[in-house]
């Protein structure tokens, strides 16, 4: 208001502010021309800053037959009303009396009109903090920033904010002191006290070293303590692998003792107990390795008979032609070689 009152002195006569003192109308600037006879009137409908049209009622001199207006460097059109502004611009007035005599120019130039609303502000977050870069306006300036968490009520926003642990839903607008509002910035994330979640990231790191099942349980449990969110999901994500890791040695591990087990002692329980830990292991040259010595061992078996000799079982290898077979069960007399040379007998053509 004091910038328009301080322009209208450089170009008018006199100016006068004309307000009520007990119901708000309608402010109203009396200009006068630079001819002492003749006076224009603009009266406008929104005095302070806004985001609404402008609506200027030209009162022109009494005895004008002729009345016109322009806006900016528009053309004059003949007035019939109410003049609606956009957008901020000046309004010309000229009038003509019955003699043809064209009355000096005045004018009223809008500069309140803003109905650009201020841009989106940002929301920064680091360890608990919650910052918020307000929005700009660079017509009518920004009054407030409003921050609403979780759904709640908007609320001034007038310093960082300290959040406990936990997730969140941040909503954030910004208003220009004409009542535009920006766009909303919203993110949701989960706060996480730092020192707490670098402790915990350091079992982890410590876990994934040793590849020991006592410090991945030991790293799990922390990590199941910490509230949901990407960073604990991180985590469990690198301990799954470490537990993998350690599952896949363990079977490793099982089945090789059973295929050692198996080649000591020779029977097809050891050799079946051994196929069935090495068959769930994952494909790959440990397990074909695995499999070849235990393919072994049942070509023994299936070749061989087992005997008591002084309390100990013995495996006794078979002739592997038939003639040798049976040659054995002459000598031998038990069932297992009879077995034997029969079906070695059988497969001959």
């Amino acid at each position: 208001m004091i910038k328009q009152l301080k322009k209208w002195s450089l170009h008018v006569a006199a100016a006068t502010l004309i307000v009520s003192a007990i119901v708000p109308i309608m402010p109203e600037f009396a200009v006068t021309s630079h001819a002492a006879t003749t006076q224009y009137r603009f009266i406008f409908d929104q005095f302070f800053l806004t985001n609404k049209d402008v609506h200027v009622t030209i009162q022109y001199p009494n005895d004008a037959v002729v009345r016109q207006y322009r806006i900016d460097n528009g053309a004059w059109q003949n007035y019939s009303g109410t003049v609606t502004m956009t957008q901020n611009g000046t309004v010309y007035a000229r009038s003509q009396d019955a003699s043809g005599n064209w009355y000096a120019e005045d004018s009223y130039e809008v500069t309140n009109i803003d109905k650009t609303p201020p841009t989106t502000p940002i929301i920064s977050i680091s360890d608990n903090v919650l910052t918020i870069q307000p929005g700009t306006d660079a017509q009518s300036g920004v009054i407030k920033t409003f921050v609403s968490v979780n759904g709640g009520a908007w609320t001034a926003y007038v310093s960082p904010l300290t959040l406990t642990d936990g997730s969140y839903t941040v909503e954030v607008k910004t208003v220009d002191n004409a009542g535009n509002t920006s766009g909303v910035a919203a993110q949701a994330f989960t706060m996480l006290n730092q020192t707490v979640t670098n402790d915990v990231t350091n079992e982890v790191a410590k876990a994934e070293s040793s590849a020991t099942q006592a410090d991945v349980d030991a790293a799990l449990a922390l990590v199941n303590a910490l509230p949901n969110s990407q960073a604990k999901t991180d985590l469990l994500n690198r301990l799954n692998v470490v537990q993998q890791e350690i599952d896949a040695q363990t079977a490793l591990d099982d089945a090789t003792v059973a295929v050692e087990n198996a080649e000591i002692v020779k029977t097809q329980a050891a050799v079946d107990a051994a196929k069935a830990k090495v068959n769930a292991m994952p494909d790959g040259q440990t397990k074909t390795e695995l499999l070849s010595r235990l393919d072994a061992i049942q070509q023994i078996i299936d070749t061989s008979i087992s005997k008591s000799v002084d309390g100990e079982v013995v495996v006794i290898t078979l002739p592997a032609d038939a003639t040798s077979a049976v040659a054995y069960v002459e000598t031998v007399k038990t069932q297992a070689a009879l077995d034997s040379a029969k079906a070695m007998v059988n497969s001959l053509a």
